[in-house]
């Protein structure tokens, strides 16, 4: 609820299921559509995906505030239609926004539409909307596919999907307008069909209101993409609306089995998908010189997170086990992984290797908490991370101890080898790790631009008890985060040599959500930037820039220093070079003006505060 308790003027009802990578988007989205209180009321249907479940938790946190209560729902999966029905049944506001996890809203688009119904007295405002990729860098306009062929019954029983179309969350409905009516369950897909047809043969008034107000994302891993009974649901949906109808339109049958032919059979006479072959067991990591013994004063402990990633997780185990430096310990962390194959190799592992340390969480709860957990069980002097898809070169250890006590260091951190899900090496990533300019010889800011995360490190235990080990908040850049806050007041050395072998594959977190590594990359920049380059000072000047401006990020950190920064991208389209300088580099800007709304969109889920996109 809000605050004080009193009913929200709109209800944005989002029904998810292991969709979580695209939620925040979502979620910010919808805040950023309205100026009105509002709710945002989040189903969970059943979702099975742990990163879905911890996304869940944080768009509470993050999205929620004086105007906006969030309130999640959860569910046994049930399918959308009855994810949609939860969220209609706890909805409290006097307007209905429905919005699937992973489309967007654009700024200002709900506020649009209760004007559009308050001064016309309609039930329903539709707006446009743009068609784009997953990754929101591709988009299409349709034009006429909303609105030309009107609102009325006949139009929605013989030209769905044949000249109009309406994804559900270009409207905004009058919570009058839908009382009583629910989705059917009873199919998988084409649900939208049978509600808009619903809503005209109760006589409803829907109308139109230009403009794109919904961005509608098509990927593999939409709720209603194309499977092989798509076309059953098709014909089900077909009959329901003739019943809807009266049958006044005696061709909508006919008319619904042509276009079945046309667009459907061809995807119903697809043959099945193989099916998945049983997975091997877990060869034992045992490699030379085989079982280490327990050590009483460890010089090393070797902290591995570990979340599934069966495939590459004996060889992560045997590099460490492997290494030439006699005493070390290993902590293991088993993140309630989901591979059921993983626990019994861990525990086998614990058992055969008395240097190793198994903990275990009862539910997943991201790397950084792993890694807190193994802190606490760490004994020796110096400790080193190692991801459990990844692996290090056999001498890594000594040669970062040696290091570390030859600089008198708190934290010495080497070069990777960048190597694909066979071991082949990629190429040799140094410093930073990155190809282009971004670096002066300043650590302290070279960081800023170019995180120490995917390397080797090696860091003093009392450094890292000192400094508060790693911030939950920032899960997926929580060593990034350290590294920044260890800056001001610990002693780096940086070892020139590729240790590491840091797996690059689509299983991998930074992979799988890239956009929130961005976005909080983001954040956590603009969290540290200020000590680090301005100091204790204040800046008083401010500039605009333009997309020609975005010469360089070192160009752009050095104007920020001197000044609060914006930019503004209205005129020509932005190039992809400058887009993805401004998703990497948002946080030296304290505003960004658009005025369009898929732009809005390429940016939403990328920047450090959804506060410095501003709609001109």
């Amino acid at each position: 609820m809000t605050p004080d308790s009193s009913p929200p003027t709109v209800s944005v009802l989002i029904p998810c299921f292991n969709q979580g990578r695209f939620l925040y988007e979502a979620a910010l989205s919808a805040t950023l559509a309205t100026a009105a209180r509002l709710e945002i009321v989040i189903v969970d249907d059943g979702s099975t995906d742990p990163g879905t479940r911890r996304q869940l938790a944080e768009v509470e946190a993050v999205a929620a505030d004086a105007r906006c209560a969030v309130r999640v729902i959860r569910q046994a999966n049930q399918g959308l239609s009855a994810a949609r029905n939860a969220a209609l049944d706890a909805a409290r506001g006097r307007y209905l926004q429905f919005l699937d996890a992973d489309d967007l809203l654009a700024p200002g688009k709900i506020d649009l539409q209760m004007r559009h119904c308050a001064v016309t007295g309609i039930d329903v405002s539709v707006s446009d909307f743009i068609e784009a990729d997953a990754a929101l860098e591709q988009f299409e306009r349709h034009p006429g596919l909303v609105s030309g062929r009107g609102f009325g019954l006949e139009a929605f029983v013989l030209h769905w999907e044949r000249g109009l179309s309406i994804p559900i969350h270009c409207g905004l409905f009058r919570a009058s307008a839908v009382a009583g009516l629910r989705f059917d369950t009873t199919v998988s897909a084409k649900e939208d069909w049978i509600f808009w047809t619903t809503l005209a043969a109760a006589g409803r008034r829907i109308a139109y209101l230009g403009g794109a107000g919904a961005i509608y994302r098509r990927h593999g891993d939409s709720m209603c993409r194309a499977q092989r009974h798509l076309g059953r649901d098709w014909l089900t949906a077909a009959t329901r609306v003739d019943v809807l109808s009266g049958g006044r339109f005696p061709d909508a049958l006919a008319s619904a089995c042509r276009w079945f032919l046309t667009a459907y059979a061809p995807i119903a006479s697809r043959p099945e998908p193989p099916a998945d072959k049983p997975e091997a067991a877990l060869p034992r990591p045992l490699p030379p010189p085989g079982r280490r013994a327990r050590v009483a004063a460890p010089r090393v402990s070797v902290v591995v997170p570990v979340f599934n990633h069966a495939e590459h997780l004996p060889g992560c185990i045997a590099s460490i086990l492997g290494q030439d430096l006699d005493s070390l310990e290993i902590v293991l962390v088993d993140d309630a992984s989901t591979d059921p194959r993983i626990p019994a190799f861990l525990a086998e592992t614990a058992r055969e290797q008395a240097a190793v340390t198994l903990l275990s969480h009862p539910e997943n709860r991201g790397p950084a908490a792993a890694l807190n957990t193994a802190l606490t069980a760490c004994r020796g002097e110096l400790v080193a991370f190692v991801d459990c898809d990844d692996a290090l070169e056999p001498n890594a250890l000594s040669r970062l101890a040696g290091l570390i006590d030859r600089e008198d260091g708190d934290y010495a951190f080497s070069d990777r080898w960048d190597i694909d899900p066979t071991g082949t090496v990629l190429r040799l990533a140094r410093y930073g790790g990155y190809d282009d300019d971004r670096f002066e010889g300043r650590f302290r800011q070279d960081i800023l631009n170019g995180m120490v995360a995917s390397h080797l490190k090696l860091i003093r235990r009392e450094s890292l008890t000192r400094a508060g080990a790693f911030d939950e908040r920032w899960c997926g850049v929580q060593d990034w985060e350290l590294v920044l806050r260890m800056a001001a007041d610990h002693r780096f050395t940086y070892c020139p040599e590729p240790l590491y072998r840091y797996r690059v594959h689509d299983g991998s977190i930074t992979r799988r959500a890239w956009r929130q590594q961005f976005q909080r990359s983001n954040a956590v920049r603009r969290l540290h930037a200020p000590a680090l380059l301005r100091g204790a000072g204040e800046v008083s000047r401010r500039e605009r820039l333009h997309p020609a401006d975005l010469t360089s990020c070192v160009a752009i950190m050095r104007r920020w220093e001197r000044s609060d920064l914006s930019v503004d991208l209205r005129g020509p389209p932005l190039s992809h070079r400058d887009l993805w300088f401004l998703r990497e580099f948002n946080s030296y800007f304290d505003e960004i003006i658009t005025d369009r709304p898929d732009l809005f969109a390429s940016l939403i889920g990328f920047v450090w505060s959804p506060s410095i996109l501003r709609q001109a």
